[in-house]
């Protein structure tokens, strides 16, 4: 027989509803058993029914086996007296509803007569668990969010700085992006580059790195909204040749791993240091480090070639930009 030392309180859940049955169960088996012993009993006592004649009167008149009888009929009537008193102390800790429940489109499950056949109310008690379990973790991350907020204090020293607000690289009018690209273009001769607005506003790069490769920039103000690299012998355009394929990546490794470096680059500078710096700047100085890409060695290792593959990685330094192998980048 189990115990329940801790039920709860509150309001009718599934867990007191289990075990509320559970003891309802092991109520009635304790009762069948008395039952049952009750019958086997009068049987042997009687000695009529089950017992022949000459058995009956030494069945009946054994000491032992009477003793035996009462002993375990105090344990059963013991043991309905507990489970009793457990199942009244399940019924108590149940509140009633104040209001009735309304179960909407769930209580035509009742009416189903295959209802034991579908899994459908089992599936149904599991999402209301797990839409309850999902409401606490959202309840308790949203008071735990409000207590580690930060508090502004108008006093002290951040107070009296004065903000200064930034520029958004991202608002910039199309007519005042062509004179910064031209002026930067002045300082990078070496640098091929030109562009058009295919798409309306956003403006498009193709960039041109040496004999090595070319790439495409999409701006957005003058931010860097997406890039993509290909070999130099590789062609941006779609089959029809009436625009830009952005999508389709290139048919070599190499510049496969150079694109995913240029988008990290490319969100790296994303944020401005000053209203006068710019990011495009030196993402394009970053991308014409891969002129010399074939010919530069790793600055770790020393070579040029790892797996049939040059070093892909450029880090901007303050003397120049270090290359590097995957394996070989700090």
């Amino acid at each position: 027989m189990a115990s329940y030392e801790s039920v709860g309180s509150g309001a009718i859940s599934l867990e007191n509803l289990l075990k509320a049955l559970k003891c309802t169960q092991e109520l009635r088996a304790s009762v069948s058993s008395l039952f049952e012993k009750l019958s086997d009993g009068l049987k042997v006592s009687a000695g009529v029914v089950g017992t022949s004649a000459s058995e009956a009167p030494q069945a009946a008149g054994d000491p032992e086996k009477e003793k035996n009888y009462l002993a375990d009929f105090r344990e059963s009537l013991s043991a309905i007296n507990s489970d009793v008193e457990q199942l009244e102390k399940v019924a108590n800790a149940m509140s009633i509803p104040q209001s009735p429940l309304t179960l909407g489109y769930l209580g035509f499950m009742t009416t189903d007569p295959f209802v034991d056949r579908l899994s459908l109310s089992q599936q149904v008690i599991q999402t209301y668990k797990w839409a309850s379990k999902a409401q606490s973790q959202v309840y308790n991350a949203l008071t735990a969010l409000h207590s580690s907020m930060p508090k502004r204090s108008q006093q002290g020293l951040l107070s009296t700085k004065r903000l200064r607000r930034p520029v958004s690289i991202y608002t910039v009018p199309p007519q005042n992006v062509d004179p910064i690209i031209q002026q930067f273009l002045r300082y990078s001769p070496d640098l091929k580059v030109t562009y058009s607005r295919p798409f309306g506003s956003p403006l498009v790069l193709e960039v041109t790195c040496g004999r090595t490769m070319k790439a495409i920039v999409v701006l957005r103000g003058i931010a860097v909204e997406w890039t993509l690299v290909k070999a130099y012998h590789e062609d941006f355009n779609t089959e029809n040749g009436k625009g830009f394929d952005l999508w389709s990546s290139s048919r070599y490794l190499v510049f496969r791993k150079i694109t995913q470096h240029a988008k990290a680059v490319a969100l790296h500078y994303g944020v401005q240091v000053s209203p006068g710096d710019f990011p495009l700047r030196p993402f394009l100085v970053w991308l014409n480090s891969y002129k010399s890409l074939f010919s530069t060695p790793c600055n770790k290792c020393g070579k040029i070639l790892h797996d049939y593959i040059p070093p892909t990685w450029h880090e901007m330094r303050a003397a120049g930009v270090d290359a590097y192998h995957e394996h070989c980048r700090p």
